[in-house]
């Protein structure tokens, strides 16, 4: 294992090599030649010890390279995924999936696998594929709750392969939920040079991160992607959903039926509270566990399943942590005193459809690269109306935004009812304008606009 020791060596190495290469440019840019004896070294700029240590840096990266190359794997031709167990386990992202029920896998040095779907969960755009084998090598786990900002990490997909160095500017967490742009791993590094269904590795060798390309709510990305920085979920995330995965097929969420949102600190003024601290209720699904127990619009729910609540993104990520059909307690805010209710959570209800209309091929079924179905009764009865995209194009702009899953209500403040509504709405629209587009999310509700292509 690689230590930490040298990191601050590293960081002078790293800048010393920037002033040597300066330092060549200039010399070449000069119309002199340089004689042996004025020529440049790395001694003239680097004292032994950053020199020592940016080639232990370098030799990191070589070494961690070697290790991981023959732990990433091929999909359908071009999806990737990471090898999990000695036994043929492998993490993908959901999108890489194919229609058929056998899979294609190619390991390192060419060894082709006809692999079967283990289990998958659109929402974190994670799948598990198994193929018959035994004695593979396989990524090692590590602690993502211990990344640091500013740490560097090694991206590596399954492409030539494609390698690439990167520093975390933001941690995600590590939440089996919802995951949002704030649950993500955050990389300096463009998201074109980071492969999808690729590892993120730390530089003592350890997997701390899955690159993915799932859409945070309301992001709004640029028209071409390419400055869009890279990000990755982190493994803790991964191997939570990766057991559920290996064990059940699915990961299975709490469902409670209310919509929240944030407080701001004229609502809390307004409700007579001391701080923003808490998620206000503003919608509740009829016939939900939450009507069941008596929750309604304006309560504010400081405490739930005995966590404590700051806003509406940590009451989501606690209702759905939470298993199916069992009792929790909510604290809620209720005409200035608190109020507990008990609360029956249900399962979760489906937000893919049971049988993705993808059709063969990868030529686009619209002008925005997705795929919309009728609502199953289950997303009816939570959505009320909509149509549900079943699948989206991974080259194209709705995929930088939306998600499987997703329910289109409106597009350019038409109502969305069914597919015969989606479409004649979208043929109104040319090349390069915007569909703007009302989307639900689980809890959430945001508008996306995404650009319509010929």
């Amino acid at each position: 294992m690689l230590k930490n020791k040298n990191a601050g060596g590293w960081v002078l190495a790293l800048v010393a090599l920037a002033l040597f290469g300066g330092l060549i440019l200039r010399r070449l840019a000069s119309d002199d030649v340089a004689s042996p004896e004025n020529q440049i070294s790395a001694g003239m700029v680097m004292t032994g010890d950053q020199h020592a240590a940016a080639l232990e840096l370098s030799a990191a990266f070589e070494t961690i390279t070697a290790q991981y190359v023959p732990v990433v794997v091929t999909i359908e031709e071009n999806g990737g995924g990471i090898l999990v167990s000695s036994d043929g386990y492998i993490l993908t992202t959901w999108q890489n999936l194919p229609m058929a029920d056998s899979v294609r896998v190619t390991l390192h040095k060419g060894r082709r696998f006809s692999g079967w779907i283990a289990g998958s969960d659109p929402l974190t755009n994670l799948a598990l594929i198994k193929i018959s084998a035994k004695g593979l090598p396989y990524a090692k786990f590590g602690d993502s709750d211990r990344l640091r900002i500013g740490q560097w990490v090694m991206a590596i997909g399954q492409a030539t392969p494609a390698v690439t160095a990167a520093i975390i500017n933001a941690k995600g967490r590590s939440k089996v939920a919802l995951p949002e742009v704030d649950d993500l791993i955050h990389l300096d590094a463009p998201r074109d040079r980071i492969n999808p269904g690729g590892a993120l590795v730390s530089l003592d060798g350890e997997l701390v991160g899955f690159s993915t390309v799932i859409a945070p709510a309301g992001q709004a990305g640029s028209s071409g992607g390419l400055a869009c920085p890279a990000k990755a979920i982190p493994a803790n995330l991964a191997r939570k959903v990766m057991q559920s995965l290996m064990k059940e097929g699915k990961v299975t969420r709490g469902y409670l039926g209310a919509m929240a949102q944030d407080l701001d600190p004229n609502l809390a003024r307004a409700l007579k509270l001391n701080s923003t601290v808490g998620a206000l209720i503003v919608e509740v699904a009829a016939n939900s566990p939450a009507a069941a127990a008596g929750l309604r619009r304006g309560d504010v729910v400081l405490q739930f399943a005995n966590v404590p609540i700051a806003n509406a993104n940590e009451f989501e990520n606690a209702v759905a942590a939470q298993a199916p059909n069992k009792n929790v307690q909510a604290v809620v805010w209720r005409d200035t005193i608190k109020v507990i209710y008990e609360v029956r959570l249900e399962a979760r209800p489906n937000v893919t459809p049971d049988e993705p209309t993808r059709p063969l091929g990868h030529k686009p079924l619209n002008k925005i690269g997705l795929y919309v179905q009728n609502l199953p009764p289950e997303m009816l009865r939570l959505y009320n109306y909509g149509v549900a995209i079943s699948y989206l194009d991974p080259h194209s702009p709705a995929a930088r935004r939306l998600a499987a899953g997703d329910v289109i209500q409106e597009m350019n403040r038409k109502t969305i009812r069914g597919p015969r509504d989606f479409n004649v709405a979208l043929q109104g629209l040319q090349a390069g304008e915007v569909a703007l587009l009302l989307i639900r999310r689980g809890e959430k509700k945001f508008f996306s606009g995404v650009e319509v292509q010929e």
